[in-house]
């Protein structure tokens, strides 16, 4: 008997059905306290402002607190943020609605949005079974060239596998649409908002050890 290492390979583009949003609230100045309150009432403006696209306190997540100091003609300048992370379905137009609100509070702040997938595992588990197929038959040739046959797997090692639980805490599937109500907040047509979702790339390569007979 013997024995075949065959790498499998399998990759899609997939569209992102779940955006991020990471927003920082900063301000500067001379009043540590002062400017620390200053963050956490923008921060909690905004949240009720956001409130009326039926965006919920419990929706966002609080990532961090942080002020930083230095000497700037012969002053201590701080400078103090609040970080914080609202998950939900991507959707370009509410993306559009949320910095738009940002702007209007006229916020010392920024805001990135990054992309990502509800359905991660059961994408990965297609990945793998096409990875496999890949696999197996590069394997069957290689054994019908030599008169041979493969009899089945003895071994199998993923190089790479997401084994997280859960990427994110939240799924987008949590939040139905009925569940954002855009109503009439903030309605200015934008041509933006008919843009469509990022595309990202997933892919899966296993190593498997196939019996030869």
């Amino acid at each position: 008997m013997g024995k075949f290492e065959i790498e499998g390979y399998a990759k899609r583009k997939v569209k992102c059905d779940l955006a991020i949003v990471h927003i920082t609230f900063k301000a500067s100045g001379t009043r540590a306290h002062e400017l620390s309150k200053r963050v956490m009432d923008e921060c909690d403006n905004f949240i009720k402002e956001i409130s009326k696209l039926g965006i919920k306190a419990k929706d966002i997540q609080y990532d961090e607190d942080r002020t930083d100091s230095r000497r700037y003609d012969n002053e201590i300048v701080y400078e103090t943020e609040r970080k914080i992370i609202i998950r939900l379905p991507f959707d370009v137009r509410m993306l559009n609605r949320i910095q738009g609100a940002l702007q209007r509070g006229k916020y010392n702040f920024t805001m990135y949005v990054s992309g990502d997938i509800s359905y991660r595992h059961q994408l990965l588990a297609e990945l793998s079974q096409e990875a496999l197929n890949n696999s197996k038959d590069i394997a069957e040739k290689l054994a019908t060239s030599s008169n041979k046959s493969v009899e089945g797997i003895e071994s199998i090692r993923k190089d790479y596998w997401d084994d997280e639980e859960e990427r994110n805490s939240r799924r987008a599937g949590d939040m139905g649409a009925g569940d954002i109500l855009l109503g009439d907040f903030y309605m200015e047509s934008r041509a933006a908002d008919e843009m469509e979702a990022k595309y990202i790339e997933e892919d899966v390569r296993l190593k498997i050890t196939w019996n030869i007979v």
